[in-house]
Parts: C-alpha cells; sequence; structure tokens
C-alpha cells in the first residue's frame, strides 16, 4: 500500500484558456485524468508484473482479459518490443517515468472555480500514490501553454510538502491580464 500524496492544483489564465483546460483535460466528472494529457500506450494497459503461475511455469510478466480473465505470459521477444519502443514491460514503470506516480489520481475533490478581473482560476484536490504527479505537470505544461499551473502537495505521514509551479510558456495572456488589471488600479 502507497503513502497517499495529497495535492490541491490551481490553474489560472484567461477565461478561454481555463475552459479549455476544463473541456479538454478532465474526464467526464470533471476529474483530472493523467491519460488525457499523457496517456499511457494501449499495448501496456492489460500487462501485469510480478511473479505468477501460468501452466505450471513461474511467469514474471503475463496479459490479463479484461472480459474473460484469461491469462497468457507475455513472452521474451514481446518483452524485448515493450522495452525497446516504451522502455518499460509494463504499466507501473511507464507511469511512474512518465508521470511521476505509479497510479492515475483518485480520491478527487470538487472544482471550484472563481475569477479576479479578467484572470480566471480553478482549483482540483486530488490523491497521488507516493509523491506529487510532478511528470505530468511538467506534460500538462507542455498541453496548455497560456496557463499559470501551481500544484502544493503533502505526502501523508509528514513525509514530504511542497509546491510546484510552472509559468505559461506563451505569456500573451497574462500580458493582457497584467495590463487588464493595471489599468484598473489607474482608475482608482
Amino acid at each position: 500500500m502507497p503513502n497517499h500524496c495529497f495535492n490541491k492544483l490551481t490553474i489560472s489564465g484567461l477565461r478561454e484558456s481555463v475552459d479549455e483546460f476544463i473541456k479538454d483535460r478532465l474526464d467526464e466528472n470533471c476529474n483530472i485524468d493523467f491519460n488525457l494529457v499523457h496517456p499511457m500506450p494501449k499495448a501496456l494497459e492489460d500487462v501485469h508484473t510480478g511473479w505468477y503461475e501460468l501452466n505450471g511455469r513461474e511467469v514474471r510478466l503475463w496479459r490479463e482479459d479484461r472480459t474473460t480473465g484469461h491469462k497468457t505470459p507475455v513472452e521474451s521477444d514481446e518483452v524485448r518490443a515493450l522495452q525497446m519502443l516504451y522502455g518499460v514491460t509494463n504499466p507501473r514503470d511507464w507511469k511512474v517515468n512518465n508521470w511521476g506516480t505509479k497510479w492515475n489520481a483518485y480520491d478527487h475533490g470538487d472544482m471550484d472555480r472563481g475569477n479576479h478581473g479578467l484572470e480566471h482560476w480553478a482549483e482540483f484536490d486530488f490523491t497521488t500514490a507516493w509523491g506529487p504527479p510532478k511528470k505530468w505537470l511538467q506534460d500538462l505544461n507542455k498541453a496548455c501553454p497560456r496557463l499559470f499551473l501551481q500544484l502544493e502537495f503533502t505526502v501523508e505521514g509528514g513525509q514530504s510538502m511542497g509546491s510546484f509551479a510552472f509559468e505559461p510558456l506563451d505569456d500573451i495572456d497574462f500580458h493582457t491580464i497584467r495590463e487588464h488589471n493595471l489599468s484598473l488600479k489607474e482608475d482608482k
């Protein structure tokens, strides 16, 4: 069982950019889904790792059909192919390498939204295993270059806490917001 990491993601930018994030980067329940930013390859989805006896033979990797439950070993040729294509042979390692955590986000809280002048924001609470999804956040920054991203996190048991912030890669929106906010101050 992992230590749970409690995360609060705040995104901010112009309304259109925040709305686009909500439409394109959240699941149908408005929850964070790492696959909507950096999808796990289909070839790894039904691969399991560990020790399992299959037809009298111990295997370390096997596929399990989701509908029938039928298990088949992943043979050495496929293991080499997965390693060459993805750098890993199983979903857990792929997720750690590409999201920074072994599971997708879970235990989602309600989304909160608001604005201050032209700057709109949304906050999302979710949990991850072991630590924050920093690698996923880096990919999110590239996928949503007009948003400011901040992730605050705490690992249960007080093991660690902190935050990451990513400035927009495309700063056009923030120049517009800053100019608007400055003009509001000058009007007072």
